[in-house]
């Protein structure tokens, strides 16, 4: 059962995520931009970047950012894209992508 306090200690740690997730948008914006732009065309840069800003996507500014990466680079990178949507919905939503069965399978 969960008490007051533990409460306000999770709303504590949800208001520090939000503002980790805002620091990394800060962070990773002007490089996203750079990817879109064509400014930056290393595979392996991008590759990380998308890593990274994956860790974040629990924040909807986080979110489109890197949604609106994976749209810019997905005619020249197209199996990046797909690896990073499905490692989106792996963390973010499995039931999309038919792992519900597995996850309840190991409970």
């Amino acid at each position: 059962m969960s008490t007051e306090k533990d409460m306000e200690f999770l709303g504590t740690i949800a208001g520090r995520l939000k503002d980790v997730a805002k620091l990394a948008l800060q962070e990773y914006k002007p490089k996203a931009n750079a990817v879109i732009r064509g400014s930056i065309n290393d595979e392996n840069e991008i590759d990380l970047m998308l890593d990274h800003m994956l860790s974040f996507c629990y924040d909807d500014e986080m979110l489109e950012l890197y949604k609106a990466v994976l749209r810019g680079i997905i005619e020249k990178y197209p199996r990046m894209v797909h690896s990073h949507v499905y490692a989106y919905y792996e963390m973010f939503d499995p039931e999309k992508i038919g792992l519900k069965d597995d996850l309840e399978d190991n409970e």
